[in-house]
């Protein structure tokens, strides 16, 4: 088996001119695999990113129908005895909030939005307001005053700048019309344009007592996890211990089937790639290896008058194919590290494209990364697709009858 080893590998290098042909092709297919499969993940890691940040957080609280119906009037009120439960967890950051729906007013624009009362510093967990501001101060860590924080989208649709003054109007837990005045202190801007249009901020205690709170009610409590991969086990962990007939917990996922349902059909179609990317190439391999069959019927013949049993022949050329596919993987995959790792360095900036990256909540600099389950799936492929494709032209190669191919002309 040795001796066909060494065989397979002298006749790699035979015609080098066509062996680098093959070796290129397959790398390029792999740099182009794995170029993909980095910046498709980086889109969706910047996706999944925004969902969690801009819908608050990997997991939330609320009180049973909420998520149905999200109506003042569905609200916790035991938040110590919550608060002890979610302290227990490690690495899991909190922030109760209150949401309800109204409008705001300016002196020459009105619009319909979400209203989020915040904890400021709690909430920096959740949704680092601070880093996205662009102009103005964020809420005051005291939440004391009448202070609002929209987006410079907002802004621009209400007409106003920070320091200026604005009207929320909303219906209460009595179905009352509630209305408040709020100075705007910052103008923010998040990765989703949708997103900038339709909310803003007041402090916690402004809420509550716009929309007919006691203290210690909450909309929703806001829960986020340092990783992603934390997700199910905290969650189940979670629901083992609080009481489901008056309280539901629910992921980000749970919130927001259509991303999932995308983020499965994304990574089916990795495998799309693959199949399209490859099959042309295994139309080469199989064409070229027919060539070197055909060029090699007398050798053939020499080796199986020598002893050399069919199984080997097809062996030794399944060899050299594996040979080619090693070399062209790993030509290709240092090119693409090469290049991914510039991107993880440095981001790609894709602002060019910015309208079109808001409307899918992606920001406009991504950094690459790469699902080594999909690589390895993909290697695979790539794998079984070259030896396949050898799989004719071996047997073909095999089944020469010995006087024949030695007097083959």
């Amino acid at each position: 088996m040795n001796i066909l080893f060494k065989i397979a590998w002298r006749n790699v290098w035979r015609n080098p001119r066509r062996s680098w042909v093959l070796i290129s092709a397959i790398a390029l297919g792999v740099f182009t695999f794995l170029g993909a499969l980095g910046y498709m993940g980086a889109l969706t890691g910047s996706m999944i990113n925004s969902a969690i940040e801009l819908q608050g957080g990997h997991l939330q609280l609320a009180s049973k129908g909420y998520f149905e119906n999200p109506d003042p009037y569905n609200r916790m009120d035991d938040m110590a005895s919550l608060e002890s439960l979610l302290n227990e967890v490690p690495e899991l950051a909190y922030s109760p909030t209150v949401t309800f729906a109204g409008m705001v007013t300016s002196s020459e624009q009105a619009s319909g939005v979400m209203i989020h009362g915040i904890d400021p510093p709690s909430y920096e967990a959740i949704l680092p307001l601070s880093e996205r501001m662009t102009e103005g101060t964020t809420l005051d860590e005291e939440a004391k005053g009448a202070e609002i924080l929209i987006s410079s989208t907002l802004a621009d649709q209400l007409n106003v700048l920070p320091g200026e003054k604005i009207v929320l109007m909303a219906n209460d837990v009595e179905n009352e019309l509630a209305q408040a005045a709020f100075r705007v202190s910052g103008l923010f801007k998040t990765s989703s344009g949708e997103f900038d249009k339709t909310n803003l901020f007041i402090s916690l205690p402004q809420a509550r007592d716009m929309i007919g709170y006691a203290d210690e009610e909450i909309s929703v409590m806001a829960l986020r996890l340092v990783r992603n991969a934390e997700l199910d086990p905290v969650q189940a962990s979670l629901s083992s211990k609080i009481n489901t007939e008056n309280v539901e917990l629910l992921s980000w996922k749970e919130r927001n089937p259509f991303m999932v349902m995308m983020l499965d059909v994304q990574d089916f179609g990795i495998y799309i790639l693959i199949g399209l990317l490859f099959t042309a190439i295994v139309f080469t391999i199989i064409n070229s290896f027919l060539m070197v069959i055909f060029e090699r019927i007398h050798e053939f013949g020499i080796l199986m008058a020598n002893g050399t049993r069919p199984f080997q022949i097809r062996v030794m050329l399944y060899v050299e194919a594996l040979f080619i596919a090693l070399i062209g993987i790993a030509v290709g995959s240092i090119f693409a590290f090469l290049l991914l790792n510039y991107w993880i360095q440095n981001g790609l900036d894709l602002s060019a494209f910015s309208d079109s990256l808001s409307a899918m909540g992606v920001d406009t600099v991504i950094y690459p990364s790469l699902d080594w389950g999909q690589v390895r799936s993909g290697f695979i492929m790539i794998f079984a697709m070259v030896l396949l494709s050898v799989l004719y032209p071996a047997f073909k190669a095999s089944r020469f009858e010995p006087v024949d191919a030695i007097n083959y002309v």
